[in-house]
């Protein structure tokens, strides 16, 4: 059965339905472009993130500082053409940046490389950013405590700075604090950067935490007379190792042998900056004249003789990036006393360092025969005489032993004829006396 409905009742439907047609219409629409937004950046973000098995097309090292001699070795491998020997594609340099840190970089797939010291990369560590640490650059440490001592006669010992203000470096000021909970100092940490070292001239800073190689000479260039006191962290307990090579731990899985090769060709321009100190240093100045750090020729070759002690503790000892695990046992002990690790989360040797160049050695010597180079043929003919000559004397103890023996046989018989013929002896004088008798 049919109803018709009123002509202002259908009306009002059709309008509806029409209504609702269009919000029908409209929102489609909104799913549609919601949808291509989402596919937009999708393939944006796609775009963005590295491949994961591909090599990439360009090698990006952060560095932890703005240019100076700390990075000769890096900027020796680039002039001379080291890193495209080993095969690696373009390198390119980041220098310090305040708003990100070197860690962030690599946590972030902004780096392939990066460096800070090796105290705030067992600090990056334990709060579980994957970041390992390939080589350590220095083997020892040059962090010391500078007073002015015209100004504070009194502050002569490490204790003395109780309740003084004492600046240190940005981006790796935990080894001076660390160093300071150490020693038991109580002492207002001002957070150091480069106008920070005028300030300790002036002497509103009590002290300033520094290296030797860096501040030791500009500060006397700034004040143009010896009137500083110098306490060297080494003296008092505290000696580590400082700048360290880092990369990513999923980038280093996924290309250990450019890793390796990158290591490699760095380490060959460090050991071209010690054949070739003058070269580089007018190198370093120009690159320091690009962001107005001091780019004075003298003071930089001051600098680089000062950090290259540092760089090759051993002259006998070629520095290859080695990690000593006995020093970083005792540098993580020193973080979690000092409370700036917790317990429950200190990092493992093996976690933190990977060596890559001697895990590279190892991999060669599997597939190759390596030749041997003349040191090392030297030093197996030392090691074949030093058999030999271990061999004659064991030939020789063994003819001694031999002779000693001989010759406590021959006793052992002279002793015993010697007791034979006392007994016949004896045998002899009881028949005569018994004959006597008869």
């Amino acid at each position: 059965m049919f109803v018709d409905l009123p002509q202002n009742t259908a009306s009002d439907i059709r309008k509806f339905e029409w209504s609702r047609g269009l919000f029908s219409i409209f929102f489609l629409c909104l799913l549609l472009l919601y949808g291509s937004s989402n596919v937009c950046s999708a393939k944006t973000k796609t775009s963005n993130m590295p491949q994961a098995e591909s090599v990439p097309k360009r090698i990006i090292v952060q560095f932890h500082d703005l240019p100076g001699v700390q990075f000769a070795g890096y900027i020796a491998a680039l002039e001379n053409g080291f890193y495209a020997e080993e095969g690696l594609p373009e390198v390119k340099f980041l220098w310090r940046n305040d708003e990100v840190s070197p860690f962030s970089m690599l946590a972030n797939n902004q780096a392939h490389f990066a460096t800070s010291w090796m105290a705030e990369g067992i600090l990056a560590r334990s709060q579980g950013i994957p970041v390992v640490a390939v080589a350590l650059q220095t083997q020892g440490t040059s962090a010391c405590v500078m007073i002015r001592e015209d100004l504070f006669r009194n502050l002569d010992t490490i204790s003395s700075l109780e309740n003084k203000k004492v600046s240190a470096w940005f981006g790796y000021d935990l080894s001076g604090r660390a160093f300071l909970t150490k020693n038991k100092v109580n002492a207002t940490v001002v957070i150091q950067r480069r106008e920070t070292c005028q300030l300790f001239s002036l002497g509103y800073i009590h002290a300033m935490i520094a290296t030797t190689w860096n501040n030791k000479p500009r500060v006397k260039y700034l004040l143009y007379r010896n009137t500083i006191r110098y306490i060297t962290f080494k003296e008092c307990g505290f000696d580590y190792p400082e700048e360290t090579l880092y990369c990513n731990e999923t980038f280093l899985g996924q290309h250990p042998d450019l890793c390796a090769k990158f290591v490699k060709a760095t380490f060959r321009g460090w050991h071209k900056v010690l054949e070739e100190p003058d070269r580089i240093v007018e190198t370093l100045a120009h690159q320091c004249s690009k962001f107005g750090v001091c780019d004075d020729t003298f003071v930089l070759r001051q600098q680089l003789d000062a950090y290259m002690s540092v760089f090759q503790t051993d002259p006998q000892t070629p520095n290859n990036g080695q990690c000593d695990q006995n020093r970083f046992d005792r540098l993580t002990d020193d973080l979690i006393s000092g409370r700036f690790i917790e317990k429950e989360k200190r990092p493992a040797f093996h976690d933190f360092f990977v060596p890559v160049l001697e895990q590279a050695s190892g991999k060669a010597s599997q597939n190759v025969t390596q030749p041997k180079l003349p040191h090392q043929t030297n030093m197996s003919n030392d090691k074949r005489s030093n058999d030999k000559r271990s061999d004659d004397k064991r030939s020789d103890d063994k003819r001694s032993d031999d002779k000693r023996s001989d010759d406590k046989r021959s006793d052992d018989k002279r002793s015993d004829d010697k007791r034979s013929d006392d007994k016949r002896l004896d045998d002899k004088r009881l028949d005569d006396k018994g004959a006597v008798h008869k």
